[in-house]
Formats: C-alpha cells, sequence, structure tokens
C-alpha cells in the first residue's frame, strides 16, 4: 500500500482479527490527532481473544470515524448469544467518552468480521432444492442477523420439548447494510467453491459488514460483494465501498417538519410523535426511544452524542423491568429534588447520554446536575 501511495495510520489485531487503516499520502494531513485502538476478548473466561472484538477509531477532515471488527460466537442455535457478545463488545470498546457507545458520538460507525449469524434453513434444503443459487432472495426470510435487527418473538425449544416464546429487542439499532446479491460466505472448501456439509447446517452470510451513519448527510453505495476467489478458508471475505458525502443538504420535508415543531416547542407544550423522534434522529442523531419516555421540552440543543435540554418535564418512564431497577435510585433523587411524591419535576439542567439503547438489559444512563425547581 505504501507504494501506491498509501499511508498506514494505525493497526490492530487479536488472534485472527486484524484491522488496518490507511490514507491517502496526500491526505493524511487531514487526520486530526491521534488514530487510536482498542480490543475486548470474548473467548473462554472473557481472556481468550479468539472471539470479541477490535476497534480502531480517529477523526478525519472533520469527521468522526470508529471501526469494530468481530468474531462472534459460532453454532446454529446460539443467535442470542451472538447478540449478548456484540451488546458486550459494543460497552466495552469506547472512545474518549467512556458513559457512551462510540456508535452514538461518531459520524459514521462500522461493524464488520465474522458476525457468524446463519441461515434458519438445512443444507439439504438449500443445496439439493438449488435454493443456493437465489440465497440472497432468502434473506429476509432465513437470515438470522435480519431477524435479530428486527427483534420481535422467536420461538425457543425447551430440552422437555415444550416450545416457548420470548420478545426480543431490536439489535444493532440505526445499522444499515448495502443490498446481498452474492451467495452465502460459509461454509465452503478450502480449495474450490462449493459448500461442505456440516451437520446439515445451511450455507449462511456470516461475513458482514454494517455502517451507521450518524450524519446528516447522504452516501453511495458504490458496492458490497464477496471475493470467491481468496481461497485457504472455509469463509469468503467481502468488502465494502461507500462515498460519504459531507455538507449534502438533507431532505427538506423532514428538516421542515422538524423545524414545524420546534418552533412550537417555543410556544407551548408539544407532545413528540413517532415520526417527529424519528425526523429528529435523521437530523440530530436523536437515539433516545421515544416509546420509553415522554418529554416536553424547551430550548434544546445537540453536541456529539448528548442532548441538552434547559428546561425538561418528566411525565413518565416505562422501561424494561431490569432497566428500570437501575433508574431507580435516580427517581427517588428526582423526588426529593421537587419534594413531592410523584415524579415530575422541571430540571435546570438535565443530561442524557443516550447509552446503548439497544441493550435490553441496560439502562440509558443520565446526569442530574442541579437541583430541580418544584
Amino acid at each position: 500500500m505504501e507504494s501506491q501511495n498509501f499511508k498506514k495510520m494505525n493497526e490492530t489485531h487479536m488472534w485472527e482479527m486484524l484491522i488496518v487503516a490507511y490514507s491517502q499520502k496526500q491526505k493524511i494531513k487531514l487526520i486530526n490527532g491521534k488514530v487510536t485502538t482498542n480490543t475486548k476478548a470474548c473467548g473462554v473466561g472473557k481472556m481468550f481473544g479468539n472471539k470479541g472484538g477490535i476497534q480502531i477509531y480517529f477523526t478525519y477532515n472533520d469527521m468522526h470515524f470508529n471501526f469494530t471488527g468481530c468474531h462472534l460466537l459460532h453454532g446454529q442455535d446460539n443467535r442470542i448469544k451472538r447478540d449478548e457478545m456484540m451488546e458486550e463488545i459494543t460497552k466495552a470498546l469506547k472512545t474518549e467518552r467512556q458513559e457512551m457507545d462510540a456508535d452514538v458520538i461518531y459520524d459514521y460507525a462500522f461493524i464488520m468480521g465474522d458476525l457468524n449469524y446463519r441461515f434458519d434453513s438445512t443444507y439439504e434444503d438449500m443445496i439439493s432444492t438449488q435454493q443456493i443459487n437465489i440465497a440472497h432472495q432468502l434473506i429476509d426470510q432465513y437470515d438470522q442477523l435480519g431477524k435479530s435487527r428486527k427483534g420481535g418473538q422467536m420461538s425457543m425449544l425447551l430440552p422437555n420439548g415444550q416450545t416457548v416464546f420470548q420478545n426480543l429487542s431490536q439489535k444493532y439499532p440505526g445499522y444499515q447494510e448495502a443490498k446481498i446479491d452474492f451467495k452465502p460466505t460459509y461454509k465452503r472448501n478450502f480449495d474450490d467453491n462449493n459448500y461442505k456439509n456440516k451437520k446439515s447446517q445451511a450455507p449462511s452470510y456470516c461475513d458482514r459488514i454494517l455502517f451507521k451513519n450518524n450524519t446528516p448527510y447522504d452516501y453511495v453505495v458504490n458496492f458490497y460483494t464477496c471475493n470467491d476467489f481468496i481461497y485457504g478458508s472455509d469463509h469468503r471475505p467481502v468488502y465494502l465501498s461507500l462515498t460519504l458525502k459531507k455538507g449534502l443538504p438533507m431532505d427538506k420535508k423532514k428538516v421542515e417538519e422538524v423545524v414545524d415543531v420546534l418552533e412550537k416547542f417555543q410556544k407551548q407544550d408539544v407532545s413528540i410523535n413517532d415520526k417527529i423522534v424519528s425526523n429528529l434522529r435523521y437530523i440530530l442523531n436523536y437515539k433516545f426511544q421515544n416509546k420509553y419516555m415522554k418529554l416536553n421540552i424547551n430550548q434544546a440543543k445537540q453536541e456529539y452524542g448528548i442532548f441538552k435540554f434547559k428546561f425538561i418535564r418528566i411525565s413518565s418512564i416505562r422501561l424494561p423491568q431490569t432497566a428500570q431497577a437501575n433508574l431507580n435510585s435516580q427517581l427517588r433523587k428526582l423526588q426529593a429534588n421537587t419534594k413531592s411524591s410523584s415524579v415530575e419535576g422541571i430540571l435546570q439542567h438535565f443530561q442524557v447520554s443516550l447509552y446503548a439503547n439497544h441493550i435490553n438489559d441496560f439502562a440509558s444512563s443520565s446526569e442530574i446536575s442541579h437541583k430541580c425547581k418544584h
């Protein structure tokens, strides 16, 4: 790469995982500050790095980038454990702002590697019926990663033969994936592109690249594909090319809708509906889920990953049971400050760090830095 007018900025590795960041030599001056790395081992005893994640993050041309490379747990039936491992990696791989996930405060975030999500099918059904040739058309039906991203109800078979159903939250919130039009990347022969039959497991899209755009700017997917002719492994590598368009205008309709509501905020209390929250996320990276907290907001401003309010009234908080327990102490302090038996109060300053709203059993952290007025 050095001979092709590229310069290495930094690299990080753990076992078989490796991330190397390069920049064109004439643009290396656009790197602001350090190019920092981290690792998180999730293997046996949380010490072995055969499973886990690695991270490299930096600021380039005043835009903040975070890359996470992962090797998640293998196995057809370990979808939930893969979700949990990804959550563990996300919580562990921080940046300078330790209280928040990197993919919240950075402009562009990427998750890539052997995520190990499988097709909920069998080898025989995929190969003998020639479904392997249209596998990309079956992703919505069979792909575990897609199911995890959507959330919803999942059936589980207990050892006694009983089937139970579990409601799962959405994983990888805000992340996108370019359209897949290539064949499953796993499990192939080491020296050709035929698929191996391992315990009747279906060929699957284990190797993926997800990306999250926290900016209001558009992007173009140049290509997202698989290289079928890099042998020596039972996986085939995938690669993604994006063009990030800094400075292009936002969706005019979304902006107008949000501006209209913000103007009303200055005149009277206005409830925030799901559509407005969606547009606020689009414009300001406002990730906190409206279904969990109903807010009346005045004089809000956005900084990196933090929404700051001069005045805020909490009318209700509804969180998953485990998350609610994490907020009990804060709510008791709020009651004491307002000298009221209710949880209502007007705060002079309230800071929500929008932390890990994709983690079902982790509450969004918050800070109350001034006493409330009653």
